[in-house]
């Protein structure tokens, strides 16, 4: 009930910034609040959208989870075998930049009306505007009533934070995943790189074992990017368009609104480098495979062996990877493009507004 509750809450304060973006993007003096807006509506998409496509894929989901939970080590030994703590701690690490940078910029982007309004009241005696985070367009005026007002406004500052809460779990969900995947994927490379072909039938069945184990993780890997491709799409191009707009008002707005809108950007980059992290990463782990097969005593094996190995590389040639539909795979390179994209966007509005 809550979470009903909370998202069409979110679309109710959507709705209401569309409207206002559509009064002032016609307006010169008020182009500039209009383009503030736009990252906000784009947020509250990406959100609900993602929520949509990951219950629309919910058994998906839950077949990935299932699956890493088989697949990972349960005793102390065997975690230690597979770096599960490296790995582990990796994750948080980009768990905690990416949750700081998103309560970050929620928590001054809401907060900032009401500390700057109490500072020109209390310091500079100035008269408190009762204005609230977000320009949301309300069939009343809600400035002549205080309790209306502070109930709007925690409404909405209730609402951001909802917002960022299911932003930022969606895709720290997909990371998770691949970080598993990773993880599985350099455990095979070690352990075809330390092992000691001596001939025979222990040989085979080891890299019959092998060969299954790296069967299920790749297979795995591609439900991951299934599950998740349309999420990915959606965060490179509303982070992009976000970004542009963002970096619009961040030039052109005076110190108190730069702040804000600096930690915005700073979210909408770190969420895109999470991503092209972990979608590097797992390429890389993926290609660390062949090279251990090259690395390992394979010459002192038999025919059959050296014929498996092959197998295993071939297989290996078509690396796991996460991907948006119709894009090459996700990687470092991707992130360049994606800020890239975004400074274009924002040469052109430049322009078009001088």
């Amino acid at each position: 009930m809550y979470y009903a509750i909370s998202i069409i809450q979110l679309d109710y304060l959507m709705f209401g910034e569309v409207i206002m973006v559509k009064t002032y993007i016609v307006d010169p003096d008020k182009f500039l609040e209009a383009t503030a807006m736009i990252p906000c509506i784009l947020f509250i998409i990406g959100m609900n959208y993602k929520e949509y496509l990951l219950t629309d894929r919910k058994k998906d989901v839950y077949k990935v989870m299932q699956d890493l939970r088989n697949l990972f080590p349960e005793s102390r030994e065997a975690q230690r075998k597979y770096k599960v703590h490296e790995f582990c701690s990796v994750m948080q690490k980009v768990e905690f930049v990416f949750i700081c940078c998103c309560i970050s910029f929620t928590t001054v982007f809401s907060s900032m009306p009401f500390v700057v309004g109490m500072y020109k009241s209390w310091y500079l005696g100035e008269d408190y505007q009762r204005v609230l985070p977000y320009v949301v367009w309300y069939p009343f005026d809600y400035t002549k009533n205080l309790p209306l007002y502070l109930f709007l406004y925690l409404f909405q500052y209730q609402g951001a934070y909802t917002a960022s809460v299911l932003f930022v779990g969606a895709d720290l969900l997909m990371c998770g995943a691949i970080s598993q995947n990773c993880m599985h994927l350099h455990y095979i490379a070690n352990m075809i790189k330390e092992y000691k072909p001596k001939g025979g039938i222990k040989d085979i069945i080891f890299i019959g074992d092998i060969a299954r184990y790296h069967g299920k993780v790749l297979n795995l890997s591609e439900l991951v990017n299934e599950t998740y491709s349309v999420c990915i799409l959606l965060s490179f191009v509303i982070a992009s368009t976000s970004i542009c707009f963002i970096g619009f008002n961040l030039t052109s707005s005076p110190l108190q609104d730069a702040l804000k809108f600096g930690l915005f950007m700073t979210a909408e980059i770190v969420q895109i480098a999470a991503i092209c992290f972990y979608g590097n990463t797992i390429l890389e782990k993926s290609f660390e495979l062949g090279d251990a097969i090259y690395e390992h005593d394979w010459h002192e094996a038999d025919l059959e062996y050296k014929k498996m190995l092959i197998q295993i590389i071939t297989r290996s040639q078509k690396p796991a990877s996460i991907r948006a539909p119709t894009f090459p795979p996700t990687s470092y390179e991707t992130f360049m493009k994606v800020m890239t994209t975004s400074y274009k966007f924002l040469t052109v509005i430049r322009q078009y507004f001088n």
